[in-house]
């Protein structure tokens, strides 16, 4: 598993300002957290869905890539940094 956190520079809400995907061998996202400018979070996993997004339709498209955009922010997280962040979430939510 990898573990990715994007930050997003120049965003405006309704959208996400941070994400923290658990992306597998394949880079399909298996969990992902969103987190909003006013302090919602959002999430997704096998089973799991709160809030206002979703898991991937397509793999994730290659990390180096991503990180040459000037907008974004991604650095590679530690499995314990997305656990962390995906348990405060589930804390805050209801899943449907």
């Amino acid at each position: 598993m990898k573990y990715v956190r994007i930050k997003y520079r120049n965003n405006s809400a309704p959208l996400p300002n941070v994400v923290f995907s658990e992306l597998d061998d394949g880079l399909w996202e298996k969990r992902k957290v969103a987190l909003f400018t006013d302090g919602s979070s959002a999430i997704a996993g096998e089973g799991v869905l709160a809030g206002e997004t979703f898991l991937g339709l397509a793999p994730f498209p290659p990390i180096d890539d991503l990180a040459r955009e000037p907008e974004l922010d991604v650095r590679i997280v530690e499995k314990r940094s997305f656990e962390e962040v995906w348990n405060e979430a589930m804390s805050g939510l209801k899943p449907r």
